[in-house]
């Protein structure tokens, strides 16, 4: 029976059912418990200062805190309830973004001479990536030797080495309609986890690496053109942006240099603005920060998008003298989704009810006049409200299954809206699906390049 007694007691201190009072938590959580209560408090005060040092302290002990927020939701305090909603709404817009935003993967090897198959083999293993080399002699050794490397600048180092050999990671694009899911949330995984690498190719001019995202100087090109009275000289360089597999952001902007330098010291930045198109009309990037009620529309289903990537940049013309570009600062704007809406509408609602809408916080969609017809569907809408991009429509028959058009077309006069689809066959169409995202968190991702070879010819 002794040696039952240990198994006795822990069972009884597991169901607390053993003499004397356990502990509820630890002195430290009960301190920080009555901290945060302490500061939700002070968000009454009549101290307006007060009131704003109290919210940016409850902000700064995270998401953690959440289960003692929620309860003052329901405070009869409107400022109290207000402030509580605020911070709540941003802990779970946080939360949230980490899924379009996955961590970043990293590689650690020691120092040494590994053949490209063993480097890759342990990317695989760190990582979970897969890497697919093709034209690479895999058992040519090269220096190895990173500490938590971004997995990106890891196949650059390899393939600088070895003198060929260009990785093609996912480009970085906008998300597109086909990657809703009904409103539930897309998994930052699903754009595959495959890092292809062209050993037929060059590495690129130069590479800059940041976190989760990488940019290559794919070339610089610079003409000559020569008449009888005089001459022009015009330059150009092509920068593309790729990141790690798995970001899909819903919006990546124009590039803007901050700072090109040739080495005779002449500034090569163009002062000219690079318009950016969303929907067919122009518009100007979002400013770093966040969003809660913005509406982001799909400009279709092919996932068009509004960054110039592997797209030439026009540069002021290099000095004759110089032979590189000693110094290039760049940045793009990259914004990512809060949360997936999906909206279905009813044709026969739109008939009985002369239209009905489709509301997305502060944008809708009101639909009206369905009309099918010789195998052609027509249907008139208005957009109202703020709103990025134009929304991608999908046709639905009874079973909720999508209907495969063959062609269609649109026109539109400001709000006003006409679409037509030509369908295959005599499919009744039932609803209009439409999705949008609401919320965003845009950032600025900064690149640094140095010594950038310039052509040796005008």
């Amino acid at each position: 029976m002794k040696m039952l007694g240990p198994w006795i007691s822990a069972f009884l201190l597991l169901t607390g059912v053993a003499a004397g009072p356990l502990p509820s938590s630890p002195p430290s959580q009960d301190a920080d418990e009555r901290e945060v209560r302490a500061l939700i408090g002070q968000l009454d005060s009549d101290d307006s200062s007060q009131r704003n040092r109290a919210h940016q302290e409850l902000v700064a002990k995270g998401r953690k805190i959440l289960p003692l927020l929620k309860p003052y939701l329901q405070s009869p305090s409107a400022e109290v309830a207000a402030q509580i909603r605020d911070i709540v709404a941003r802990f779970e817009r946080d939360e949230r973004l980490e899924h379009s935003f996955p961590p970043l993967k990293t590689v650690t090897l020691p120092k040494g001479r590994l053949t490209p198959a063993e480097i890759f083999r342990q990317v695989r293993e760190q990582t979970g990536l897969e890497i697919a080399p093709y034209g690479l002699s895999m058992r040519d050794p090269v220096e190895a030797g990173w500490d938590r490397a971004p997995v990106l600048r890891v196949l650059d180092d390899v393939c600088r080495q070895m003198g060929k050999g260009k990785p093609e990671p996912p480009p970085l694009r906008a998300r597109t309609a086909d990657e809703f899911d009904d409103g539930s949330e897309s998994s930052p995984e699903s754009s595959g986890n495959r890092i292809r690498i062209d050993g037929e190719s060059k590495p690129p001019c130069a590479v800059a690496h940041w976190n989760q995202f990488r940019a290559a100087v794919d070339d610089v090109v610079v003409t000559e053109t020569r008449g009888l009275q005089n001459s022009t000289v015009e330059a150009q360089l092509t920068l593309s942006l790729s990141s790690q597999p798995g970001i899909r952001p819903i919006d990546v902007g124009a590039w803007e240099f901050e700072e090109i330098l040739d080495d005779r010291g002449k500034s090569l930045r163009n002062e000219g603005k690079i318009k950016v198109f969303r929907g067919g009309r122009p518009e100007s990037d979002p400013e770093v920060g966040d969003s809660l009620d913005s509406v982001w529309f799909t400009l279709d289903r092919h996932g068009r998008f509004a960054g110039r990537f592997g797209a030439p940049l026009p540069i002021t013309p290099p000095s004759p003298e110089a032979r590189r570009i000693a110094r290039l600062k760049a940045k793009v704007k990259v914004t990512f989704a809060l949360q997936d809406i999906t909206r279905v509408v009813k044709v026969q609602d739109m008939r009985d009810k002369g239209g009905d809408a489709a509301p997305f916080g502060r944008a809708a969609i009101r639909f009206s006049s369905p009309e099918l017809k010789d195998n052609s569907f027509r249907l008139h809408y208005v957009l109202t409200g703020a709103f990025h991009g134009d929304p991608a429509l999908v046709l639905l028959d009874k079973d909720g299954n999508e209907i495969r058009a063959l062609g269609g077309g649109s026109n539109s006069s400001g709000a006003e809206h006409q679409r037509h689809w030509y369908l295959n066959g005599t499919s009744d169409v039932n609803a209009i699906r439409v999705s949008a995202w609401i919320g965003h968190k845009t950032i600025e991702v900064p690149f640094e390049f140095a010594d950038i070879p310039l052509p040796s010819e005008p």
